[in-house]
């Protein structure tokens, strides 16, 4: 009986290590990241998920950037659309 008991205590640590708190997560990519993360060793892990962080910065830096240039444009056809139109009341 006694082995049956810490079968399942270590069966139990063992599931525990496995799982993380992201298997609950509604991202299934997270999720697999983080399995794939248990897989492997920390230095591997971690130097994955600083590249995965600088690959975000940059998309995202890229992305913003193009929004704020096509606003600026936007912004700049409204500005000479309004300065092409005669307001009332001026002389012309």
């Amino acid at each position: 009986m006694l082995f049956g008991k810490l079968y399942v205590k270590h069966m139990y640590q063992l599931f525990e290590f496995l799982f993380t708190p992201f298997d609950d997560a509604s991202n299934p990519i997270i999720t697999q990241a983080a399995f794939l993360a248990t897989l492997t060793e920390v230095e591997i892990a971690e130097a994955v998920a600083s590249a995965v962080v600088k690959a975000l910065i940059e998309v995202n830096y890229e992305t913003s950037k193009e929004i704020l240039e096509s606003s600026t444009y936007d912004a700049k056809d409204q500005a000479s659309t309004i300065n092409m139109r005669k307001m009332p009341g001026d002389l012309g």
